[in-house]
């Protein structure tokens, strides 16, 4: 039999995984550098900005056009299909919204918290 009338085997796409699904609380002065390096890894999608002051959402949120912007975290805690959580509020907040965005009823039991430093608890 000659090679000539052979097909090449076809070779399926690898599959993509879903996108990690990433927000962003706090708009300070680290939380749009770190809306910027999570838009920027592949395989990553921004889905949330989150301040609660008044207007701090304006500028991060023409960077980031397809990210929601909310004022309130429970926006982010309600959405299932969120995967990480990376806090960038003041310290001293740290511990509560760690904890409420590890607890939440309903939250995904696999969803990750990142706060940029550790805080002692008691």
């Amino acid at each position: 039999m000659s090679s000539q009338g052979a097909q090449p085997a076809v070779q399926a796409e690898p599959e993509q995984a879903a996108p990690v699904r990433a927000g962003v609380v706090g708009l300070g002065y680290w939380g749009p550098n770190l809306a910027r390096n999570l838009a920027a890894i592949p395989g990553c999608e921004l889905a949330w900005l989150c301040d609660p002051r008044a207007g701090a959402a304006a500028g991060p949120s023409r960077s980031f056009p397809g990210a929601r912007v909310t004022g309130d975290v429970e926006d982010l805690l309600g959405d299932p299909s969120l995967d990480a959580v990376v806090l960038a509020t003041p310290v001293p907040t740290h511990a509560d919204l760690a904890i409420a965005t590890n607890t939440k009823a309903g939250s995904t039991p696999d969803r990750v918290t990142q706060s940029p430093g550790q805080h002692r608890m008691t």
